[in-house]
């Protein structure tokens, strides 16, 4: 799955998602065609027109798990059309768009890049 989810410590203090990894911001979890690219993407749903938001290391995968019902929170949405995706060389900045993308809207969101498109 390419969300990672913070976990606790054996102290029971939480840890960041790099460091729940354990094995820093590539982490043992993370195999992907392009090891080095991540993504954020915003699918939209055809039976029911909402936007989904995410991020993770292998899109190709993620967008089958959507699709499949394999991800609990796009499964009412089947099927899922990809309408926006945009490659990071790091985590953190995939991350970082996702949730610029969270705080705006994604309508809002690609209305915002589709006008600062030239042409």
């Amino acid at each position: 799955m390419c969300f990672v989810l913070c976990s606790k410590n054996i102290f029971g203090a939480w840890l960041s998602p790099v460091r729940a990894l354990g094995s820093g911001p590539r982490g043992r979890e993370f195999e992907s065609p392009r090891p080095d690219m991540f993504y954020t993407y915003i699918l939209r749903s055809v039976r029911t027109h909402r936007f989904y938001s995410g991020q993770c290391n292998n899109f190709e995968n993620r967008l089958r798990e959507h699709n499949t019902g394999e991800s609990k929170a796009t499964r009412s949405g089947i099927p899922w059309e990809l309408v926006f995706k945009r490659e990071f060389h790091t985590r953190v900045e995939a991350i970082a768009e996702e949730k610029k993308i969270k705080a705006r809207g994604a309508a809002r969101y690609l209305g915002d890049i589709t006008k600062t498109q030239p042409g």
